[in-house]
């Protein structure tokens, strides 16, 4: 295997162990998934709401795969649909009980994530970012290729 696949292989084995983490000790507590919880997150972070298709925006979803996310958690009281000017578009917000769940988790998070990183040194924590950076920015460049190239 060459030191490419090798570092792709950890990078993707070390999100996934992080995914299942997070599924085994948070989200299960809570009854929510990854994507419900992004979607808290995104709210909490804006108070007034957002419509729909910003909404899909913010948590990198399709408006129609976040469609049905939404009708569930408006039946489970997380959130609730607001109507619009535009009778076309509703408005997302969170209700207080979502907004609980979301304050909490975002109060547990300081303290998952020592579990998770904490063994690593502040130096070592800063080139993990860098380097994971530099790679994001290695996936943008080949996108932008392929792009270029089925033009």
């Amino acid at each position: 295997m060459n030191l490419s696949h090798e570092v792709m292989l950890n990078v993707v084995y070390t999100a996934s162990l992080h995914h299942q983490f997070m599924e085994k000790t948070v989200l299960k507590h809570y009854g929510l998934t990854k994507s419900r919880l992004n979607i808290l997150f995104a709210l909490h972070e804006h108070p007034d709401g957002l419509v729909q298709k910003e909404l899909a925006h913010h948590i990198f979803v399709t408006a129609p795969n976040l469609s049905g996310l939404v009708g569930r958690m408006a039946k489970e009281g997380l959130i609730l649909r607001q109507a619009t000017d535009d009778r076309r578009e509703k408005k997302i917000l969170l209700t207080e009980k979502g907004r609980e769940i979301a304050d909490e988790l975002r109060s547990r998070g300081p303290a998952i994530l020592d579990i998770i990183v904490g063994h690593l040194s502040d130096s070592e924590k800063v080139e993990f970012t860098r380097l994971n950076e530099k790679i994001r920015q290695g996936i943008l460049e080949a996108e932008h290729q392929q792009g270029q190239q089925g033009s």
